[in-house]
């Protein structure tokens, strides 16, 4: 059948300044922001348990994501080891023996989304990824920001569900160039709009200095409930959208 692939606002600077030492341990605390993701996510839910039993299951599992961040290079893409493992067994397997990898990769999702990306408004990227459903030109700077964006060789999406990548704000910059680089011959009416959908949720994620991040099978009715319109107003959002200058996902 296919993921659902999606395609939301995102803030480098904040993810970087901000999220990534918190997730590393450098500075600030995680642990109240775990317990709430935790609330919703646990099976059977943490009302059952003990203040004590709570702190001590919480506090292992935030020093294994601490862990597992500090095992992430500068730019919090590359593993020190699972990226270069070239076979997927082994891969596989290594990630299997990383303890609290599945709570990293989840928690990592719900922390992005409450601090430094908006859910809503998004653009769909097709069931297979947004390589699938435009024509491009070979070797052009739009394949090179797709190559990031499609790039699932990373720990956060290895089962198929969560983050898949992100873009940096020149990548992005580059990227809502990308009509020079799409083939529009025999578009039937359908997918020009979404074409020009794209190119304006591009244009105006760099007007705002923002970047792009890519999601597949996300925990949308959880990611829903976080706070929107962080970093870009509704009210932006709805006057482009009045304006029919674009039709997105809200």
């Amino acid at each position: 059948m296919g993921a659902w692939n999606t395609m939301h606002v995102f803030s480098n600077e904040i993810f970087y300044n901000e999220v990534v030492p918190k997730l590393r341990g450098e500075k600030g605390c995680i642990k109240e922001d775990f317990i709430e993701f935790y609330a919703s996510h646990k099976t059977g839910g943490i009302i059952h348990m003990s203040p004590e039993e709570l702190d001590k299951e919480v506090s292992l599992i935030v020093k294994g994501i601490h862990n597992i961040s500090n095992q992430l290079d500068k730019t919090f893409k590359v593993h020190e080891v699972f990226n270069f493992i070239e076979d997927w067994n082994e891969q596989e397997k290594y990630l299997n023996a990383i303890e609290f990898i599945y709570d990293f990769g989840k928690f990592l999702e719900y922390y992005i989304f409450k601090y430094c990306a908006d859910f809503s408004p998004y653009v769909i990227c097709g069931k297979r990824g947004i390589r699938t459903v435009i024509n491009y030109k070979t070797n052009s700077v739009t394949e090179n920001v797709l190559n990031v964006l499609e790039n699932y060789d990373t720990i956060f999406c290895y089962d198929g569900m969560g983050i898949v990548n992100w873009t940096s704000n020149e990548e992005t910059a580059l990227f809502s160039m990308f009509q020079e680089d799409l083939i529009r011959e025999h578009l039937n009416e359908e997918d020009e709009e979404y074409y020009n959908e794209i190119e304006q949720f591009l244009k105006f994620v760099v007007e705002n200095n923002l970047s792009l991040i890519r999601g597949q099978d996300m925990r949308e009715w959880n990611l829903v409930k976080l706070p929107q319109y962080k970093l870009i107003s509704e009210n932006k959002w709805k006057t482009l959208k009045e304006n029919e200058i674009l039709n997105f996902r809200y």
